[in-house]
């Protein structure tokens, strides 16, 4: 069966969608990138808590805290990722 995918991961393939369409954005290249960081260090979380966001399960190790903004400086700019805590 098919993992359903979650809200946040649906608004992460529209908001890319979205970018795609504006082939004109000079930012295109760092927007994109940072989507990508994101969704990485979504699943990234979830695998080391046990649970997607707002899922409660048996094999829960531990509870999201929060976010708190870090600086990523790249080739292409500037990009602020919200980490959590």
């Amino acid at each position: 069966m098919a993992k359903k995918a979650s809200k946040v991961t649906k608004d992460f393939s529209e908001e890319l969608q979205d970018l795609l369409g504006e082939t004109k954005n000079p930012g295109l290249l760092g927007k994109k990138i940072e989507i990508g960081l994101k969704k990485i260090i979504e699943l990234e979380r979830d695998a080391h808590i046990g649970a997607e966001s707002y899922k409660h399960t048996e094999s829960r190790k531990t509870y999201r805290n929060g976010y708190k903004p870090h600086k990523l400086k790249t080739r292409v700019g500037c990009i602020t990722l919200r980490m959590g805590v």
